[in-house]
C-alpha cells in the first residue's frame, strides 16, 4: 500500500503539521500512485498479451511531478488546524491501547511485521534535499531532524531478519456526531500501525499478470516500507462516565476502520456470537478485542477467518470501483484479489511514539525512489488519506460499506472532495445512516441504532 490518489479515496489519519509544506507544488497526479492490484479478467492469448501491455502502460505512464504526497493541497490548512502533539500516549491511554490491542494473523511465509526504528531505519542511508549522504547509521533522533524536509530521502538496506515485531500505537479523542444522537459526544480513537519492509501486489493475480508486472518491477516488493497497515478502533464511554476518565471496563468499542490498499473499510463491532445477520458487522471476543488477518504481499487488513480466503480488491475507491466491491459486478480493468491465509498470530510489542514523531509526520520519502512512477516509497504514516477524509468520524462513516450496499457507489459519487475541506454534513448523512443501521441496539451506551432513525 502507498499513497492515496487525488482521483479516488485513500487512507486515514488526523494530525501533524508543524513542518512547512512547499507552496505551489503542482498536484496533478494523473493516474493512481501504485498498482497494488491487477486485473484478473482473462481472455484469449492475444487478449491477454494486449492486457499485459496495457497493464504496463498504466503503471509506467503515471506522472507525479516529483511531488511527495505530503505536499498535496489541503494538508497545510488541515494540519495547521490540528497540529500533532509532542507527547506520547499518557499512562491512561497506554492502558487503553494495551487492553484493546487487536490480534493480528499472518501467512506462514510472512517475514513481518518488524520494528520501524530497530529493524527498518537502523538499516539504511539518509540523504538530504541536495542528494548528499547524511548518514549510514540512522536513528530516531537523526530522522526527526529531517522530518519536515519534503525532499529528504531514506533508503532501506536490509541486513537482518528483524527482531520483535513492534506496532506503533497512539490514542486521540474527537467529537462524535451521528444521526439519532440527542447531542454530540466525545469518543476515543485507538490507532495501531503495523510495519513491513515493503509492500507488494495483491497475491490473488494470475500467473501471466505476475509475469507482466515482474517485467517492470518486483510484484512482491513493489515499493519499500508499508506502515499504512493500520487499524483504528472507535469507543464510547458508558452513560454518565466522562470520556477522559474512562478505563477499559467503562469504554465500549463500536467501530473499527482498517486499511485496504489506497482506501479503508469500516466495520460495526458487536460482542459475543452476534453479528452474522449483518454483512457490515465484525465480532469481538469476550475481552472486546478484534482479530485481524493481514493479506499476503499487500498487507491489506480483513476480519479474521480460520480458513484461506480471497477478497475483492481495487487500487482506488470511487463510485465505479465501489460498485464492484459491493456487488461483484462491473469489474474494473485494474483489479484483483487479496488473499488471507492466517497461519500464525503475531506476538508484538506496542511502541508509544508522539504523534509529531517522524514515523507519522516525515514529509520526505521513507524508502527508495524507484525509476517507475508509482513505486516511490511513502512519507510518514499520517499521510494515508486525502485531507478532507482525515477526521476519524469521517473515515468510519465514508468507508463503511459491505456486500449488498447498493446505494453506496451513488453516495460516494456525491462527496465533494475537490474543495479540500471535510465533506458537508448533508453529504455525510447517507454514510452515517448506513453505519447507524448496522450498530447493535444496546442499553449500556448512548449511541443510536436502526430503531432511532
Amino acid at each position: 500500500m502507498n499513497e492515496a490518489s487525488l482521483q479516488g479515496l485513500g487512507r486515514p489519519a488526523d494530525q501533524q503539521g508543524r513542518g512547512h509544506h512547499r507552496k505551489g507544488v503542482k498536484a496533478t497526479k494523473t493516474c493512481p500512485s501504485d498498482t497494488d492490484t491487477a486485473n484478473p479478467q482473462a481472455g484469449s492469448a492475444p487478449g491477454r498479451g494486449l492486457c499485459a501491455v496495457g497493464l504496463m502502460l498504466l503503471v509506467t505512464g503515471c506522472t507525479l511531478d516529483d511531488a511527495n504526497f505530503s505536499q498535496y493541497p489541503g494538508f497545510d490548512a488541515y494540519l495547521s488546524a490540528f497540529p500533532p502533539a509532542d507527547e506520547p500516549a499518557s499512562e491512561r491511554e497506554r492502558h487503553l491501547l494495551k487492553a484493546f490491542r487487536p490480534r493480528f494473523y499472518v501467512a506462514a511465509d510472512e517475514t513481518g511485521p518488524i520494528s520501524f526504528y530497530d529493524d527498518y531505519i537502523a538499516e539504511g542511508r539518509l540523504y538530504d534535499a541536495a542528494g548528499e549522504l547524511v548518514a549510514t547509521d540512522v536513528d530516531r533522533a537523526l530522522l526527526n531532524e529531517y522530518r519536515d524536509d519534503p525532499q529528504a530521502l531514506f533508503v532501506h538496506e536490509p541486513v537482518s531478519e528483524g527482531g520483535t515485531p513492534v506496532v506503533a500505537a497512539r490514542a486521540s479523542t474527537s467529537v462524535l456526531r451521528l444521526p439519532g444522537m440527542e447531542a454530540p459526544e466525545a469518543a476515543v480513537f485507538l490507532h495501531y500501525h503495523l510495519v513491513f519492509r515493503h509492500s507488494g501486489i495483491a497475491a490473488g493475480i494470475t500467473g501471466w499478470q505476475r509475469a507482466a508486472l515482474d517485467l517492470i518491477g518486483d510484484a512482491d516488493d513493489w515499493h519499500q516500507l508499508d506502515h499504512y497497515a493500520a487499524v483504528t478502533l472507535a469507543l464510547v464511554p458508558e452513560p454518565g462516565v466522562a470520556v477522559d476518565k474512562a478505563g477499559p471496563e467503562e469504554l465500549i468499542p463500536f467501530a473499527a476502520t482498517m486499511q485496504q490498499h489506497n482506501y479503508m473499510r469500516a466495520y460495526a463491532l458487536v460482542g459475543g456470537t452476534v453479528g452474522g445477520d449483518h454483512p457490515g458487522r465484525m465480532v469481538m471476543d469476550a475481552n472486546h478485542r478484534i482479530a485481524v488477518d493481514v493479506a499476503e504481499a499487500s498487507h491489506a487488513l480483513f476480519p479474521h477467518a480460520r480458513e484461506r480466503r480471497r477478497h475483492r480488491a481495487v487500487r482506488f475507491l470511487d463510485a465505479d470501483s465501489a460498485q464492484y466491491l459491493v456487488s461483484g459486478h462491473s469489474r474494473p480493468l485494474i483489479s484483483g484479489d487479496d488473499v488471507t491465509d492466517p497461519a500464525r498470530e503475531v506476538d508484538y510489542a506496542l511502541q508509544f511514539l508522539p504523534p509529531s514523531d517522524a514515523f507519522y509526520t516525515f514529509q520526505g520519502w521513507l524508502g527508495e525512489r524507484r525509476r517507475l512512477p508509482g513505486r516511490d516509497s511513502p512519507p510518514g504514516a499520517l499521510y494515508n488519506t486525502l485531507p478532507p477524509l482525515q477526521p476519524e468520524r469521517v473515515q468510519m462513516s465514508v468507508f463503511f460499506w459491505f456486500e449488498g450496499a447498493a446505494d453506496y457507489p451513488r453516495d460516494l459519487a456525491g462527496l465533494e472532495l475537490h474543495t479540500w475541506r471535510p465533506p458537508r454534513e448533508e453529504s455525510l448523512a447517507p454514510f452515517q445512516h448506513r453505519l447507524v443501521r448496522a450498530l447493535p441496539c444496546r442499553d449500556d451506551w448512548t449511541l443510536p441504532c436502526a430503531r432511532d432513525l
